[in-house]
C-alpha cells in the first residue's frame, strides 16, 4: 500500500521516526521531494520541538545567501509561532514571556500581529528557541524581569506613547535599560531594536531619556557603536532610513568631539569607516579620520572583506573601483583568506560578479577545501559553479574533489555539471570516497547514480561519518556555537 494511503495518524508516526533518526540537513532536503513530504516532515519537527535544542546566536545573520537567510528566518518564525501558541503565559519561560509581552502591548495591534512581530524580534536578537526556564541571561546581564522585555518590545513596535510615558516616569531600571546595563533577556537592547527598524525618531526619543543628554548632546561611545553595528547588519532593509541613522551617529560624534571632557575613542571613529554601507557614508567617515595616523585605521583589504561578508555590494563596487585588489593578501579576515571565497559563502551574486570582472583569482587554494569551486558546490551555488568551470577551474582540484561534496549534498544537478566538465570517478579519492559517503549517510539516490556511472564497490575507501575530510556540519554538536553554523549551512542548499 502506498505510504500516503495509510491513515494520517499512522503516516505521522512514521515521519516522527524518520525525522528523529536522520540529520537535520537530510530532513531539509527530503521535505523538498513533494508537498506530502513537506507537510509531514514540518509537522513532526514542530510537534517534537526538534529545533528547540538550537541556540540561535544570530543564525539569520550568519554567512549565507540573503535569500536563504530570509527563508530560514521564515521557517524559524513559523516554528516559534507554533510553539508560542501552545505555551502558557508564564514569566519563567522564553515562550511564555513572549506571550505576556504581546498581551501587554496589543492595544494597537491584533494578538496575532503583535505575536508575529515579537517572535521576529526574538529570533533576530539571537536567543534560544528552547522552551526552557529563564535561569541564564543574555550577555551576562542581570535578569530585569518583564519590564525590560515590554520596554524593548514597545521600542521595536514603534509604540512612542508607551516609550514616552516610561521615560517621563523614569526610575533607575529605565536608566539601566537605556545605558545598556540591563537588556531584555529575550529581545536584547532598546537601541538595537530601534535601529533594526531604521527608526531614527525612536533612537532620539531613547537618547532623551538618558540623564545629561539634553544639556550636552553627547552620547557614550558604546551606545553609538551598537547603533553603527546594527545599522551595518540591517542596511539592506531600508537603505534611506539607515543612512539617516548613520549620518546622525556621525553628527553625534562631532558633538562629542566639541564637548569638553566627553572624549572619544579612535576605535569608534574607525568603526564608522568599517560599518559604512554606502559610499557617501564611507567618504564622510573617511574624511573625519583624515587627521589620524593611517596605521590606526583599517586597511583597504580589511574594508573590502568586511563589505563582502556583510553583503554591501555598493561598497565593494566602490572599493574595487578605487583600486583595491580583489585577490588574497597575507592576512586572514574572519576565517577567510580569499575575497572570492567569502563572496561565494555569503552568496551575493552581484558581489561575485564584481570580483570576477576585476580578475579575482579563481584558482586560489583550489587544491584544498577552501577553493572557490569546492565552496560553490558545498554551498549549493549552481550558477557560480558553472561560471567557475566555464572560466577554466579544474573540476578535479580539491581535497577531497568537488564531486564528493556534490554527492554528500545530494545535488544531482551539481554532480552532472561537474561530470560534464570532466570530473573523475575512477579513483579511490573520487568515486571510491563518493560511494563510501553515499553508503555511510544512506544516500540511496546518489548510490544509484554512482553505480550508473560505473563506480565499483571494490574501490570503496574506509570512511567514518566523523572524518574531518568532509565538512562536519552534518554532525555538529546539538548545542553551543557549532549548532548555529550547522543550522545555517544545512538550510543554505
Amino acid at each position: 500500500m502506498p505510504l500516503f494511503d495509510l491513515p494520517v495518524e499512522l503516516v505521522g508516526l512514521i515521519f516522527d521516526e524518520i525525522v528523529v533518526s536522520r540529520s537535520f540537513g537530510r530532513m531539509m532536503r527530503l521535505r523538498l521531494v513533494n508537498r506530502h513530504f513537506k507537510f509531514f516532515i514540518d509537522d513532526s519537527i514542530f510537534r517534537l520541538r526538534l529545533l528547540s535544542k538550537f541556540q540561535l546566536s544570530r543564525v539569520v545573520r550568519s554567512s549565507m545567501a540573503r535569500e536563504a537567510a530570509a527563508s530560514l528566518h521564515a521557517y524559524l518564525h513559523s516554528y516559534t509561532m507554533y510553539q508560542v501558541s501552545r505555551e502558557r503565559s508564564v514569566e519563567n519561560t522564553v515562550l511564555g514571556r513572549i506571550r505576556i509581552v504581546a498581551e501587554a502591548l496589543r492595544e494597537q495591534h491584533s494578538d496575532s500581529e503583535c505575536l508575529r512581530s515579537l517572535v521576529s524580534l526574538a529570533i533576530e536578537a539571537g536567543g534560544s528557541l528552547m522552551p526552557r526556564e529563564l535561569t541564564t541571561y543574555r550577555y551576562g546581564q542581570t535578569n530585569s524581569g518583564i519590564e525590560a522585555d515590554v520596554f524593548v518590545a514597545a521600542v521595536y513596535l514603534g509604540r512612542e506613547d508607551y516609550v514616552d510615558d516610561a521615560i517621563i516616569t523614569g526610575g533607575s531600571l529605565l536608566e539601566d535599560i537605556l545605558v545598556g546595563r540591563v537588556k531584555s533577556v529575550i529581545f536584547g537592547s532598546a537601541f538595537e531594536a530601534a535601529t533594526m527598524q531604521g527608526d531614527l525618531q525612536m533612537i532620539k526619543m531613547l537618547l532623551r531619556g538618558i540623564p545629561g543628554y539634553y544639556e550636552s548632546g553627547s552620547v557614550e561611545d558604546r551606545i553609538l557603536h551598537e547603533i553603527l553595528y546594527t545599522t551595518s547588519l540591517y542596511h539592506y532593509r531600508n537603505t534611506r532610513s539607515h543612512q539617516a541613522i548613520f549620518d546622525f551617529v556621525l553628527d553625534t560624534i562631532q558633538t562629542n568631539q566639541s564637548t569638553p571632557g566627553s572624549g572619544m575613542s579612535i576605535q569608534l571613529l574607525k568603526s564608522t569607516e568599517r560599518f559604512a554601507a554606502i559610499p557617501v557614508n564611507f567618504e564622510r567617515a573617511n574624511f573625519m579620520l583624515q587627521p589620524f595616523e593611517r596605521r590606526s585605521r583599517y586597511s583597504a583589504n580589511e574594508l573590502l572583506m568586511e563589505s563582502i561578508v556583510c553583503g554591501k555590494a555598493e561598497m565593494v563596487r566602490y572599493l574595487l573601483g578605487r583600486g583595491v585588489s580583489p585577490n588574497p593578501t597575507t592576512f586572514t579576515y574572519q576565517g577567510y583568506t580569499s575575497p572570492l571565497v567569502a563572496a561565494i559563502e555569503v552568496g551575493d551574486d552581484t558581489i561575485i560578479k564584481l570580483l570576477l570582472d576585476t580578475e579575482a583569482d579563481i584558482h586560489y587554494n583550489a587544491d584544498n577545501r577552501e577553493g572557490a569551486l569546492v565552496t560553490a558546490v558545498w554551498k549549493g551555488r549552481f550558477a557560480v559553479a558553472a561560471m567557475l568551470l566555464n572560466r577554466g577551474v579544474d573540476p578535479n582540484e580539491g581535497e577531497p574533489p568537488p564531486i564528493v561534496f556534490a554527492v554528500l549534498r545530494e545535488r544531482l544537478d551539481l554532480f552532472r555539471l561537474l561530470r560534464d566538465h570532466g570530473a573523475r570517478l575512477d579513483t579511490p579519492k573520487t568515486g571510491g570516497l563518493a560511494m563510501s559517503i553515499a553508503n555511510a549517510h544512506g544516500l540511496s539516490s546518489m548510490q544509484d547514480v554512482l553505480l550508473q556511472e560505473g563506480v565499483s564497490q571494490d574501490i570503496i575507501v574506509s570512511y567514518n561519518k566523523s572524518n574531518r575530510i568532509i565538512c562536519s556540519d552534518e554532525n555538529s554538536s546539538d548545542n553551543g556555537p557549532d549548532a548555529t553554523k550547522a543550522l545555517s549551512n544545512l538550510w543554505d542548499i
